[in-house]
């Protein structure tokens, strides 16, 4: 009877440690299924954390340059505005010089 009962137990450690053996492979299963989503999850916010850093950084530069650009705009329409008053300028004395010249000429005449 002893060694009917040594039988029992010897199989009923065994299919223990069998449950115990398919529990550690479902355990580790499962830890690695969830850290494989994690690695995903991660992956898609460095993801979108770069293309939204990239966009930031794109619209930064297109602001510095239309800012740039119309500083220099400005000063050219500046300078361009002071040139033509000094054109128009020019032009009236000119203009004002030659139509004496030329009423000093008929009336010498």
């Amino acid at each position: 009877m002893e060694f009917g009962f040594l039988l029992q137990f010897h199989d009923a450690v065994g299919d223990f440690e069998q449950e115990k053996f398919e529990l550690q492979k479902t355990h580790t299963r499962n830890i690695q299924q969830l850290l494989d989503e994690t690695n995903q999850r991660l992956e898609k916010m460095e993801s979108e954390y770069q293309a939204q850093a990239n966009a930031t950084v794109s619209a930064a530069r297109e602001a510095a340059f239309l800012s740039l650009f119309l500083e220099k705009n400005y000063c050219f329409i500046v300078c361009l505005s002071v040139c033509l008053s000094v054109c128009l300028s020019v032009s009236l004395s000119l203009s004002l010089s030659l139509s004496r010249t030329h009423t000093h000429t008929h009336i010498h005449a």
